[in-house]
């Protein structure tokens, strides 16, 4: 995010000041921008009932921990649905058919098409996180939350002690932020 020609990685992280060889900042950095950008902003939708805007931000989200969690993480050339159908099933304990089908109507649905396809539906109601009825996926946005939270916890958790899943991580997030690290820090 920009601001005032500032670019952040997480609110008040300047991207510039990220420092990849330090582990715990790093993490750090990464809950804050977890936090800050996507279950903040999550939370304060789900309080006004704004199952919209709320899961338009968790689907963005699995995305982006589907990006960098070890479990999810890409080998060789493995396309994201993959990654996100895998955590979809994992984290919300889906048979992958189901997780397969979240993906199609409602992650693609609504980042790529802005609606969720095949009669899905967003239902505070639900008793679920993520059911299917009749053919139908409906999403609980709110229970969606919960469910997220715990398993960042965890996944937090992970990157502390775990060294493999701490350099599957890392290694994501040199990729995608590496280059732009060192484009800002020269600028100075």
């Amino acid at each position: 995010m920009r601001i005032s020609d500032i670019v952040y990685f997480a609110p008040n992280v300047r991207l510039k000041e990220l420092d990849l060889s330090d582990k715990d900042t790093l993490i750090n950095a990464f809950e804050k921008r977890v936090r800050g950008f996507y279950l903040e902003p999550i939370k304060e939708l789900n309080d006004k009932k704004m199952a919209f805007a709320a899961g338009i931000i968790e689907f963005s989200m699995i995305d982006a921990l589907a990006r960098y969690s070890d479990n999810y993480i890409s080998k060789g050339k493995e396309k994201a649905g993959k990654r996100i159908v895998k955590m979809l099933s994992h984290i919300f304990q889906v048979k992958k058919e189901i997780a397969q089908k979240t993906y199609n109507d409602f992650r693609n649905g609504l980042l790529h098409e802005n609606h969720i396809g095949n009669c899905g539906c967003f239902d505070y109601n639900s008793s679920k996180s993520l059911s299917l009825e009749q053919e139908c996926v409906i999403v609980n946005p709110l229970k969606f939350q919960e469910e997220f939270e715990e398993y960042f916890e965890k996944y937090l958790e992970e990157l502390k002690t775990d060294t493999i899943t701490y350099n599957k991580f890392f290694s994501n997030i040199k990729v995608d932020f590496g280059e732009e690290i060192k484009y800002f820090q020269k600028e100075e």
